[in-house]
């Protein structure tokens, strides 16, 4: 008798079989992937030249767009990626350097807030006129003596209003001293910083003096005297602010790019250094500023609280200017490009003339 092979079972088990295989090979590759032993292809980074990169980029999870790592410090302090100099117009900044600037320094400069409140504790660097060579301006002694810092733009700002007026007999009647002299006798602690004029119109036809207004043919200094670092220092729109009656008369330099900055704005000194120290101090936006063909920027750095010194962050690569303002900080102004030295709009060429010889009255 033959014996009946059975197909239904030999399906069954051929089935059971090939599953049997997948559920094995199924769980083998579980256990792989659970070790860690499974690798994926390698993704390599190539640059547009075809060549792999040095470092591995990193994402920008803000877009998914891959940035190099390395990170570069601009002018204001902010942190941001390098960007591919094939494609940036500037190049990368240089980074800034740590200077220490001592504690007595918040007392120097030409920034210095001098007032009853706050009086001047250091000693300026001085010359009397005696030793001073100028011309086209009056003055009652030679015996008054100037900070050093404004004694060549003094002499300028003055060789240029002669230029186009004619007109020598401007007199500097009073600087670092006090007097009793009529529309003179205020008292003003800033002049003993020798950063100050006070200024008067002699009468040679009456041997004497009168007061300085500023207008008609001496409109010419609150127009341009900020192109020489000089400002009107006591407006009267500013009394409330500076404690002090407007002085048409009374002229005090800050330097250059300052004068041209406060002047633009209508700014009093006072206004001036607490704008710097509010919003343009080194962490945040600095003040830029253009003047006379040069640019400039300012920001405010703190004194350091107790100490002899405190570290100033400057940039490398720019020269720089640091005043105290007598408070409690500094001022640094960096010179970012341009001739130094201002060329202002005199309107006329000077004429063929004789220089004025400064005359001296006893005071």
């Amino acid at each position: 008798m033959k014996r009946r092979v059975d197909y239904g079972s030999l399906i069954f088990l051929l089935v059971f079989l090939i599953m049997g295989i997948f559920v094995v090979d199924f769980v083998r590759r579980r256990v792989i992937d659970m070790r860690g032993l499974r690798k994926e292809p390698e993704i390599v980074s190539v640059s547009s030249d075809g060549t792999e990169p040095d470092e591995p980029a990193t994402t920008d999870v803000t877009n998914g767009a891959a940035q190099s790592s390395p990170r570069v410090t601009d002018a204001n302090n902010s942190v941001g990626l390098v960007t591919d100099v094939t494609t940036t117009a500037a190049a990368a900044p240089t980074g800034d350097k740590t200077i220490s600037v001592p504690a007595n320094d918040v007392h120097t400069g030409n920034l210095l807030l001098v007032d009853s409140a706050h009086p001047l504790t250091s000693t300026p660097a001085t010359t009397p006129f005696l030793n001073i060579t100028y011309d086209h301006f009056r003055l009652p002694t030679k015996n008054l003596t100037i900070n050093n810092e404004m004694i060549e733009p003094l002499v300028s700002m003055f060789n240029d209003f002669y230029k186009v007026s004619n007109f020598g007999n401007t007199m500097i009647y009073c600087t670092m001293n006090s007097t009793t002299a009529a529309a003179y006798s205020a008292v003003i602690p800033e002049r003993l910083t020798g950063l100050t004029i006070d200024l008067a119109v002699w009468d040679d036809a009456v041997s004497s003096h009168t007061p300085f207004t500023g207008t008609d043919k001496f409109a010419w200094f609150p127009q341009h005297a900020a192109e020489y670092g000089f400002v009107l220092r006591f407006a009267d729109d500013k009394s409330a602010i500076t404690g002090q009656p407007g002085c048409t008369w009374h002229y005090r330099y800050v330097g250059v790019p300052h004068a041209t900055y406060m002047s633009a704005q209508n700014l009093c000194l006072e206004e001036y250094l607490e704008l710097l120290k509010n919003e343009h101090s080194y962490e945040k936006q600095h003040l830029m500023v253009d003047a006379g063909g040069t640019s400039y920027e300012v920001y405010y750095y703190p004194a350091a609280v107790g100490a002899t010194a405190t570290d100033v962050s400057v940039p490398a690569d720019a020269d720089y200017v640091i005043s105290g303002d007598n408070l409690s900080g500094y001022i640094i102004t960096l010179q970012r490009g341009g001739a130094a030295g201002t060329t202002p709009d005199t309107d006329a060429a000077a004429p063929e003339t004789t220089t004025t010889e400064a005359i001296v009255l006893d005071e």
